[in-house]
C-alpha cells in the first residue's frame, strides 16, 4: 500500500482516539460539574446526607480535587455536630462547631449555620444548667416534705417562656413528674396542690365575717372532698412538711402564734375545698386550724364536712 494511504489511515485512527478522548474529558468535567451544584443545594435545603454523596461523585470524577474534599470534609464535620446535638451532648457539639468554622474554602452557608448553631446552644447550655440547679432544689425540698416550696422551685422551670423546645424536652419532663408526684402528697394531707392554685377561682360571694358557728358559704362552689384513695394516704401521713401542724402552736384562737402565713394557707385549704373561705373571719379560721389539730385531719377536711 503506498504510504500516503498509511498516513490518512493514521490520521483517521489517531482522530478517533483523539476526539473520544475529547469527548470522555467533557462528559468527565460535566458530570462533576452536576455533582457539584447538586451537593450545594442539598446544603441549602440541609439535605448534609444527599449533599455527601454528591461531593462523593464529584470525587469519582474528579480524584484528589481539592474543592470537591473541602466541600465533603466540611460537610462530614457540620452532620457530626448534628448528630451529636440530637444526642443532647450540647458541650460536644459547641465544641465540633470549631472544627467546622476552620474548614476552608468550603460552603459559606454552612460556615453561617454552624455560627448561628454556637451561639444558640451556648444559651442552651447556660439555661440547661439554671433547669438542672432548679430540678436539684426541688427534689431536695421534695425530700424534706416541703413540697409546695418544691413546686415553686419547678415553676421556674416549667414557666419558662423556652421550655417547650426540643432542647429541654428531658428536663420538663422530669420536672412535671416532680410535681405531679408533689400534688399527690399535697392532696393527700388536704392542701392545695400546683394545678389548684394557678388555675383561675370561680368568682366568690364577697359575704361579711360572721361570728356564728357555721358562717355563710358559697353554695355554688363544686365539691372538692378527697377521693377514698386520698383519704386513705392521709390516714397514713405520717411525716411533717412545711404544713404540718403543732397542737402547742395554737392553745388559743386569738393566740399571737397563729401566724398570718398559717391563716393565709388554711385559708388556700378552705378554697380547695369549694368553700368560700373570704365568709370566714380570721379567728374563724384560727378555729378551724384548733378543730384540725384536734381532730388530727385536714383544713380541707374540715371546711368540706361542716361548711359546704
Amino acid at each position: 500500500m503506498k504510504k500516503w494511504v498509511w498516513g490518512i489511515v493514521v490520521i483517521i485512527i489517531v482522530g478517533m482516539f483523539g476526539g473520544y478522548g475529547l469527548t470522555k474529558h467533557a462528559e468527565t468535567g460535566k458530570s462533576y460539574d452536576t455533582a457539584m451544584k447538586d451537593g450545594k443545594a442539598a446544603i441549602k435545603d440541609a439535605e448534609y446526607a444527599s449533599a455527601e454523596k454528591h461531593f462523593d461523585v464529584a470525587l469519582q470524577k474528579k480524584s484528589n480535587d481539592a474543592t470537591a474534599q473541602a466541600y465533603k470534609t466540611q460537610v462530614t464535620h457540620y452532620r457530626t455536630v448534628l448528630d451529636k446535638v440530637e444526642a443532647r451532648q450540647y458541650d460536644k457539639a459547641k465544641d465540633a462547631i470549631s472544627i467546622v468554622l476552620a474548614d476552608r474554602d468550603a460552603s459559606t452557608v454552612i460556615k453561617k449555620r454552624a455560627t448561628n448553631l454556637e451561639k444558640e446552644l451556648a444559651t442552651v447550655i447556660k439555661k440547661r444548667e439554671s433547669f438542672t440547679a432548679s430540678y436539684n432544689t426541688a427534689k431536695d425540698l421534695t425530700a424534706k416534705n416541703s413540697y409546695t416550696a418544691s413546686n415553686t422551685e419547678l415553676d421556674k422551670i416549667l414557666k419558662d417562656s423556652d421550655i417547650d423546645k426540643n432542647y429541654y424536652s428531658d428536663v420538663k419532663k422530669e420536672a412535671i413528674d416532680l410535681q405531679k408526684s408533689n400534688d399527690k402528697k399535697l392532696a393527700a394531707i388536704g392542701y392545695p396542690t400546683s394545678s389548684s392554685t394557678s388555675s383561675s377561682s370561680s368568682s366568690l360571694s364577697s359575704s361579711s365575717s360572721s361570728t356564728t358557728s357555721k358562717p355563710n358559704t358559697d353554695s355554688g362552689s363544686s365539691s372538692a372532698e378527697l377521693t377514698s384513695e386520698e383519704k386513705d394516704d392521709a390516714a397514713k401521713y405520717s411525716g411533717s412538711n412545711e404544713y404540718t401542724t403543732n397542737s402547742s402552736d395554737y392553745v388559743d384562737a386569738s393566740s399571737d402564734k397563729i401566724t398570718a402565713a398559717r391563716i393565709s394557707e388554711a385559708r388556700d385549704a378552705i378554697k380547695s375545698a369549694g368553700v368560700n373561705p373570704r365568709a370566714f373571719s380570721d379567728s374563724d379560721v384560727a378555729k378551724i386550724i384548733k378543730q384540725s389539730i384536734k381532730e388530727k385531719t385536714t383544713v380541707k377536711a374540715i371546711a368540706a364536712r361542716d361548711y359546704k
